[in-house]
């Protein structure tokens, strides 16, 4: 007779949240959502000005990861995050931060303030991504984002959770492909 085992595992609950200003970002957000979802996060998207509309619900503590996207690629209207979250304390939380940079030393600098910014207030920085914009105007912050930048995204989401869960993903050594070679 077989024996059947069952594991019962907490979901992670992930929220991932965007400007709805950047008509960008927004699908990024939904790869990141993808990725989130693919590696078995209970997750929801919603924009920032939604879930401060809302009073930050779902009650305190509800959610185990914070994905948060930052407006950093436009060179004169960026958005502040944190402004956008007054209201809502970052203390202990599990965040990673993503964002749309332009090819520029600022830009990139101003992201790393973003993760810092977040470990000041008592976050815990899980993981970051940027995607830098393409084209000639890229500088500005105008500029477009390219398939794998899409990938890099949901993978962004995915092995995020996955780190969260303390499920490591790793390639196989070369040393483990060759026959005979395990001591």
């Amino acid at each position: 007779m077989f024996e059947r085992r069952f594991v019962l595992t907490m979901a992670v609950r992930a929220l991932v949240l965007y400007f709805e200003a950047d008509a960008r970002l927004l699908p990024v957000a939904r790869a990141v959502h993808a990725g989130a979802t693919i590696a078995g996060a209970e997750a929801a998207l919603m924009s920032y000005s939604q879930w401060a509309a809302s009073g930050y619900l779902p009650a305190d503590g509800f959610y185990d990861l914070f994905f948060v996207g930052a407006d950093l690629a436009h060179m004169f209207s960026k958005h502040d995050l944190f402004a956008q979250t007054k209201g809502f304390g970052w203390q202990g939380r599990n965040v990673a931060p993503f964002a749309l940079c332009s090819n520029s030393k600022p830009s990139r600098g101003a992201f790393k303030q973003v993760a810092a910014e977040f470990e000041k207030r008592g976050a815990v920085v899980r993981n970051t991504l940027t995607l830098n914009v393409k084209g000639n105007l890229s500088f500005l912050g105008k500029g477009r984002l390219d398939e794998v930048d899409f990938v890099r995204a949901q993978a962004f989401g995915e092995r995020t959770v996955n780190y969260y869960v303390g499920k490591r993903v790793t390639k196989p050594s070369e040393k483990a492909k060759i026959a005979g070679y395990r001591k």
